[in-house]
Protein backbone atom coordinates (compact mmCIF):
# COMPACT_ATOMS: atom_id res chain seq x y z
CA UNK A 1 0.00 0.00 0.00
CA UNK A 2 1.30 3.26 -0.87
CA UNK A 3 1.76 5.78 1.81
CA UNK A 4 0.11 9.31 1.31
CA UNK A 5 2.18 12.24 0.90
CA UNK A 6 1.84 14.53 3.85
CA UNK A 7 4.59 16.82 2.67
CA UNK A 8 2.04 19.54 2.09
CA UNK A 9 0.85 19.04 6.40
CA UNK A 10 4.20 19.14 7.46
CA UNK A 11 4.38 22.44 5.13
CA UNK A 12 1.23 23.38 6.16
CA UNK A 13 2.22 23.17 10.13
CA UNK A 14 5.49 24.89 9.49
CA UNK A 15 4.10 27.90 8.40
CA UNK A 16 1.09 28.37 10.73
CA UNK A 17 3.68 28.43 13.32
CA UNK A 18 4.82 31.64 12.80
CA UNK A 19 1.13 32.67 13.08
CA UNK A 20 1.59 33.19 17.09
CA UNK A 21 1.32 36.40 19.54
CA UNK A 22 4.43 38.13 18.35
CA UNK A 23 3.17 37.59 14.88
CA UNK A 24 -0.02 39.23 15.37
CA UNK A 25 0.95 42.09 17.63
CA UNK A 26 3.26 43.24 14.92
CA UNK A 27 0.88 43.29 12.71
CA UNK A 28 -1.67 45.62 15.00
CA UNK A 29 1.17 48.04 15.29
CA UNK A 30 1.87 48.26 11.78
CA UNK A 31 -1.81 48.83 10.54
CA UNK A 32 -1.59 51.88 8.53
CA UNK A 33 -4.73 53.58 10.11
CA UNK A 34 -3.49 52.80 13.74
CA UNK A 35 0.06 55.02 12.64
CA UNK A 36 -2.22 57.37 11.27
CA UNK A 37 -4.62 57.97 14.23
CA UNK A 38 -1.64 58.28 16.83
CA UNK A 39 0.19 60.33 14.84
CA UNK A 40 -2.85 62.77 14.52
CA UNK A 41 -3.94 62.84 18.15
CA UNK A 42 -0.02 63.60 18.73
CA UNK A 43 0.68 66.22 16.70
CA UNK A 44 -2.71 67.79 18.89
CA UNK A 45 -0.12 66.73 22.34
CA UNK A 46 2.72 68.60 20.53
CA UNK A 47 0.65 71.85 19.28
CA UNK A 48 0.13 72.01 23.55
CA UNK A 49 3.74 71.50 24.08
CA UNK A 50 5.10 73.29 21.65
CA UNK A 51 3.19 75.97 20.29
CA UNK A 52 5.73 77.83 17.63
CA UNK A 53 7.13 74.57 16.54
CA UNK A 54 3.80 73.34 15.26
CA UNK A 55 2.61 76.65 14.18
CA UNK A 56 2.62 77.22 10.16
CA UNK A 57 4.67 73.76 10.83
CA UNK A 58 4.62 73.10 6.33
CA UNK A 59 6.05 76.60 5.78
CA UNK A 60 9.08 76.40 8.28
CA UNK A 61 9.78 72.93 6.88
CA UNK A 62 10.00 73.45 3.20
CA UNK A 63 12.52 76.16 4.01
CA UNK A 64 14.64 73.96 5.45
CA UNK A 65 14.26 71.30 2.93
CA UNK A 66 14.98 74.11 0.22
CA UNK A 67 18.46 75.10 2.46
CA UNK A 68 19.55 71.26 2.99
CA UNK A 69 18.12 69.94 -0.15
CA UNK A 70 21.39 70.27 -2.59
CA UNK A 71 23.56 68.74 0.71
CA UNK A 72 20.75 65.73 1.33
CA UNK A 73 20.90 65.25 -2.98
CA UNK A 74 25.05 64.93 -2.63
CA UNK A 75 24.82 62.71 0.88
CA UNK A 76 22.56 60.48 -0.63
CA UNK A 77 23.97 60.54 -4.25
CA UNK A 78 28.15 59.87 -2.95
CA UNK A 79 28.08 58.57 0.63
CA UNK A 80 25.04 56.61 1.14
CA UNK A 81 21.35 55.69 0.24
CA UNK A 82 17.91 57.28 1.06
CA UNK A 83 17.16 54.40 2.96
CA UNK A 84 20.19 54.44 5.48
CA UNK A 85 20.30 58.00 5.79
CA UNK A 86 17.74 59.99 7.87
CA UNK A 87 14.78 60.99 5.93
CA UNK A 88 14.61 64.88 4.89
CA UNK A 89 11.76 64.98 6.89
CA UNK A 90 13.58 63.76 9.78
CA UNK A 91 16.14 66.55 9.10
CA UNK A 92 14.01 69.33 8.57
CA UNK A 93 12.38 68.23 12.18
CA UNK A 94 15.56 68.35 13.73
CA UNK A 95 16.17 71.75 12.57
CA UNK A 96 12.90 72.78 13.99
CA UNK A 97 13.03 71.20 17.31
CA UNK A 98 16.92 72.91 17.54
CA UNK A 99 15.20 76.44 16.67
CA UNK A 100 12.53 75.71 19.35
CA UNK A 101 14.78 74.92 22.21
CA UNK A 102 18.26 76.29 21.28
CA UNK A 103 20.35 73.22 23.06
CA UNK A 104 23.71 74.06 24.22
CA UNK A 105 24.51 70.87 23.84
CA UNK A 106 24.05 67.99 21.16
CA UNK A 107 24.54 64.33 21.06
CA UNK A 108 24.39 62.92 17.49
CA UNK A 109 24.01 59.19 18.08
CA UNK A 110 24.71 57.66 14.50
CA UNK A 111 26.84 60.07 12.33
CA UNK A 112 25.93 60.93 8.91
CA UNK A 113 23.82 63.43 7.53
CA UNK A 114 22.44 64.38 10.76
CA UNK A 115 26.42 65.54 11.85
CA UNK A 116 25.95 67.69 9.00
CA UNK A 117 22.45 68.76 10.14
CA UNK A 118 23.34 69.48 13.55
CA UNK A 119 26.51 71.62 12.41
CA UNK A 120 24.58 73.26 10.00
CA UNK A 121 21.91 74.92 12.48
CA UNK A 122 25.49 75.67 15.24
CA UNK A 123 27.08 77.49 11.65
CA UNK A 124 23.59 79.48 10.23
CA UNK A 125 22.55 80.09 13.52
CA UNK A 126 25.73 81.74 14.66
CA UNK A 127 25.08 79.25 17.92
CA UNK A 128 27.57 78.49 20.79
CA UNK A 129 26.31 74.60 20.97
CA UNK A 130 28.39 71.69 21.42
CA UNK A 131 27.85 69.19 18.60
CA UNK A 132 29.12 65.50 19.80
CA UNK A 133 28.81 63.11 16.99
CA UNK A 134 29.35 59.03 17.97
CA UNK A 135 28.94 55.81 15.90
CA UNK A 136 29.71 52.20 16.80
CA UNK A 137 31.72 51.89 13.01
CA UNK A 138 35.17 53.47 12.81
CA UNK A 139 34.97 53.54 9.15
CA UNK A 140 31.85 55.07 9.03
CA UNK A 141 33.10 57.87 11.57
CA UNK A 142 35.52 58.85 9.12
CA UNK A 143 32.73 58.80 6.33
CA UNK A 144 31.08 61.35 8.32
CA UNK A 145 34.57 63.05 8.99
CA UNK A 146 35.41 63.60 5.65
CA UNK A 147 31.79 64.89 4.31
CA UNK A 148 31.76 67.28 7.09
CA UNK A 149 35.52 68.91 5.87
CA UNK A 150 34.32 68.79 2.75
CA UNK A 151 31.37 71.26 3.34
CA UNK A 152 33.36 72.95 5.63
CA UNK A 153 31.61 71.48 8.80
CA UNK A 154 34.25 71.11 11.68
CA UNK A 155 34.92 67.04 12.27
CA UNK A 156 36.92 67.40 16.47
CA UNK A 157 33.74 66.01 17.88
CA UNK A 158 33.90 62.91 16.14
CA UNK A 159 34.18 59.68 18.10
CA UNK A 160 33.06 55.63 18.37
CA UNK A 161 30.96 54.93 20.99
CA UNK A 162 33.38 52.63 23.03
CA UNK A 163 35.71 56.09 23.13
CA UNK A 164 32.67 57.96 23.84
CA UNK A 165 31.18 56.10 27.19
CA UNK A 166 35.05 56.33 28.34
CA UNK A 167 35.12 59.83 27.79
CA UNK A 168 31.86 60.58 30.16
CA UNK A 169 30.69 63.51 28.03
CA UNK A 170 27.81 64.13 30.80
CA UNK A 171 24.07 64.73 29.84
CA UNK A 172 22.67 66.84 26.81
CA UNK A 173 19.80 69.13 25.83
CA UNK A 174 19.21 67.33 22.66
CA UNK A 175 19.89 63.57 21.50
CA UNK A 176 19.23 61.76 18.41
CA UNK A 177 19.11 58.00 18.73
CA UNK A 178 19.77 56.73 15.18
CA UNK A 179 22.69 54.09 16.19
CA UNK A 180 23.64 50.80 14.94
CA UNK A 181 22.10 47.99 14.76
CA UNK A 182 18.46 47.05 16.31
CA UNK A 183 19.64 44.96 18.91
CA UNK A 184 22.69 47.29 19.49
CA UNK A 185 20.02 49.71 20.27
CA UNK A 186 17.85 47.64 22.19
CA UNK A 187 20.82 46.98 24.86
CA UNK A 188 21.87 50.62 25.30
CA UNK A 189 18.48 52.24 25.20
CA UNK A 190 18.58 53.07 29.25
CA UNK A 191 21.79 54.34 29.22
CA UNK A 192 20.97 56.67 26.45
CA UNK A 193 17.85 57.89 28.48
CA UNK A 194 20.35 58.75 31.47
CA UNK A 195 22.53 60.99 28.93
CA UNK A 196 19.62 63.13 28.56
CA UNK A 197 19.53 66.65 30.78
CA UNK A 198 16.72 67.32 33.17
CA UNK A 199 14.87 69.41 30.37
CA UNK A 200 16.05 67.91 27.38
CA UNK A 201 14.20 65.63 24.70
CA UNK A 202 15.84 62.27 22.86
CA UNK A 203 14.37 61.67 19.17
CA UNK A 204 14.28 58.28 18.23
CA UNK A 205 14.24 57.31 14.94
CA UNK A 206 13.03 54.32 13.18
CA UNK A 207 9.85 53.37 15.40
CA UNK A 208 8.25 52.25 12.18
CA UNK A 209 9.61 48.53 12.88
CA UNK A 210 7.17 46.78 14.85
CA UNK A 211 9.78 45.02 17.43
CA UNK A 212 11.57 48.27 18.04
CA UNK A 213 8.78 50.46 18.25
CA UNK A 214 7.04 48.13 20.52
CA UNK A 215 9.70 47.85 22.85
CA UNK A 216 10.77 51.30 22.90
CA UNK A 217 7.40 52.28 24.16
CA UNK A 218 7.57 49.85 26.50
CA UNK A 219 10.71 50.85 28.07
CA UNK A 220 9.46 54.91 28.16
CA UNK A 221 6.82 54.20 30.20
CA UNK A 222 8.80 51.81 32.86
CA UNK A 223 11.42 54.94 32.81
CA UNK A 224 8.23 57.00 33.37
CA UNK A 225 9.31 59.35 29.86
CA UNK A 226 6.49 61.25 28.31
CA UNK A 227 6.66 60.47 24.24
CA UNK A 228 5.10 61.95 21.22
CA UNK A 229 4.26 60.13 18.24
CA UNK A 230 5.97 62.28 15.68
CA UNK A 231 4.78 60.69 12.45
CA UNK A 232 2.45 63.26 11.22
CA UNK A 233 5.66 65.41 10.61
CA UNK A 234 8.53 63.14 10.40
CA UNK A 235 6.80 59.67 8.62
CA UNK A 236 9.07 59.71 5.05
CA UNK A 237 8.07 57.18 1.64
CA UNK A 238 9.76 54.15 3.86
CA UNK A 239 6.80 54.87 6.25
CA UNK A 240 10.18 55.63 8.56
CA UNK A 241 8.90 57.50 11.27
CA UNK A 242 10.01 58.73 14.91
CA UNK A 243 9.36 59.42 18.41
CA UNK A 244 10.04 62.84 20.65
CA UNK A 245 10.74 61.93 24.32
CA UNK A 246 10.67 64.41 26.78
CA UNK A 247 10.60 64.05 30.77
Amino acid sequence: MKRPNLSWLVKFIKNMARYNTIYFRNKFYDLSIRQAILSSLDRRRLQEKYPSLTTEYETRAHDYELKLQPYYEYYTKHMSNEIMTISMELSTFLLLMCNERRPGRILDLGSGFSSFVFLFYKSSEKQNTTVWSVDDSSEWLNKTRGFLDDHGMPSDHLLTWDDFIQKGEGSFDLILYDIGTFEFRHENFEKVTRMKSPGGVIVIDDVHQADYGIFINRKIQEIGLTSYDTGCLTRDKFRRFSLLVTA
